[in-house]
């Protein structure tokens, strides 16, 4: 009966589950990306060893952010300072991609040593470069290759990988390469500090930050959080947020009080056989549920393919394996999707088809024998399709170690298949206006917000997360 009213009129049904996908995938990428900056930015400054980290104060974008060298000629003077090293990063055009991020280093330098070389050798003098495997393989460049920059050509003397995804997508070139390439001559855009007694990281961060002015000093584990790049991209996908949750709930409203208006004579017929004005108001309500959470897994579905830059199943697993699974990527949309799920699914607690008054005239007392395992099977069956989706869009599919492919997609679904039963023996059921709060004031904005964020991020770093 509720698929039958929904299907009546398809292209609302449609439109209205394609406008929760995409604020709902909107708000899983955005988290997704924001995370995924922070990690990758906090790799790019930890892998190096550096305990401190040292920029342009009240800079808006990090590649923005120049310091003078005799700044870090002073800082690697002072007590307790092991080793001092600058680095200088931004973003230029490349064959092949128009965001292409590009670091200096000074080869002399600590910092350049978490570079892993797998091909040719490190940066021994200028108008040299290395390459990151990732960039490798897409620009088809080789040891011995010429890269060309903002009009420079440089000759690529090793391909490195560090693990770090904004490295190993990008070009290693020396520091004095870099300020004449970025026309910042003598200034850096990072200091990282290596201290040589880890107990007085916070005594030497203060010393630093009273002895220099217009710099901001901070742990490397913490810089990336606190930088005004996150904030600003922070604020901004909370605003795209408020606003698609507001656009969408207009629309939901208008789906479901046009679905009333236009059934006036239907609802009447119903009223005539028998029905009562709280079952006709259920079945209503039951397509909005139906709606609202095939609207939430499709769009925390495409919040992964936005992070992955492909539809294709086989690709997104090779990209987990290559990397790490996606649920350390988006761990707000897989518990986005693991809420929706659970929902979609009718299980505890949100088994609200089956709640109390329901099951006097229900389908469970209607029917015995054959007809009444039919109705378990198909709720079993969908049990292991959410799950098996779940495996392989955070959790690597069929990948894994020692054990062949088909297993370990087994074992995944099994897992899930195994935390669907175990809920239902242990959490009492939602309201229907608990159920509707929590998917309209918590999921849909932390979706909308996870959603925006990553695709902000995939647009800014060209494709490449």
């Amino acid at each position: 009966m509720i698929l039958k009213s929904l299907l009546r009129r398809r292209t609302r049904t449609i439109l209205t589950v394609a406008g929760i996908s995409v604020g709902v995938a909107a708000v899983v990428a955005l988290g997704a990306i924001a995370d995924g900056f922070v990690s990758q930015f906090t790799g790019i400054l930890t892998k190096g060893g550096a305990d401190i980290t040292i920029v342009q104060d009240k800079v808006a974008d990090s590649s923005l952010s120049v310091i003078d060298e005799e700044v870090g000629r002073r800082i690697a003077g002072m007590p307790g300072i092991a080793h001092v090293s600058g680095m200088l990063f931004s973003v230029v055009p490349a064959p092949g991609t128009p965001y292409f991020i590009v670091f200096g280093y000074d080869p002399k330098e600590d910092a350049i040593r978490h570079f892993k070389i797998v091909q040719g050798k490190p940066l021994t003098a200028e108008r040299q470069a290395l390459l990151g495997n990732t960039a490798a393989g897409y620009m088809k460049k080789k040891v011995g290759d010429t890269l060309k920059l903002q009009d420079t050509s440089f000759r690529v003397a090793g391909i490195y990988q560090t693990g770090v995804g904004y490295e190993d997508g990008g070009a290693v070139i020396t520091l004095k390469d870099a300020q004449t390439l970025f026309k910042k001559p003598h200034q850096v855009g990072f200091y990282q500090v290596k201290v040589k007694d880890r107990d007085r990281i916070d005594e030497l961060q203060r010393r630093i930050s009273t002895s220099f002015k217009g710099i901001r000093v901070s742990r490397s584990g913490d810089f990336a959080e606190s930088s005004q790049d996150i904030q600003a991209t922070r604020s901004v996908a909370w605003a795209i947020s408020l606003l698609a949750i507001f656009v969408g709930g207009i629309g939901m409203t208008n789906a479901l009080l046009m679905s009333v208006f236009e059934r006036t004579r239907e609802i009447g017929v119903l009223r005539a056989v028998g029905w009562r004005r709280w079952r006709v108001l259920w079945m209503i309500m039951q397509e909005s549920l139906l709606l609202s959470f095939i609207g939430g897994c499709a769009g925390i579905a495409l919040g992964v393919v936005l992070v992955s830059g492909t539809l294709s199943i086989n690709q997104i697993v090779e990209q987990q394996a290559r990397s790490v699974p996606f649920v350390l990527l988006q761990p707000l949309g897989f518990a986005l999707y693991s809420i929706a799920a659970i929902a979609e699914t009718n299980r505890a607690p949100f088994d609200l088809p089956e709640a109390e008054q329901e099951l006097v005239a229900g389908y469970l007392t209607e029917y015995s024998g054959f007809r009444y395992a039919m109705y378990f099977i198909a709720e079993y069956v969908n049990v292991l399709t959410v799950s098996t989706i779940a495996a392989t869009l955070f959790f690597g599919g069929w990948v894994g170690p020692f054990l062949p492919g088909p297993w370990w997609i087994l074992v995944k679904i099994t897992v899930f298949a195994f935390v669907f039963v175990w809920l239902r023996a242990s959490l009492p059921r939602l309201r229907y206006d608990q159920l509707m709060r929590l998917s309209w004031g918590v999921l849909l904005p932390l979706g909308l917000l996870n959603v925006v964020v990553t695709a902000i991020i995939v647009v800014v770093l060209g494709g490449r997360l």
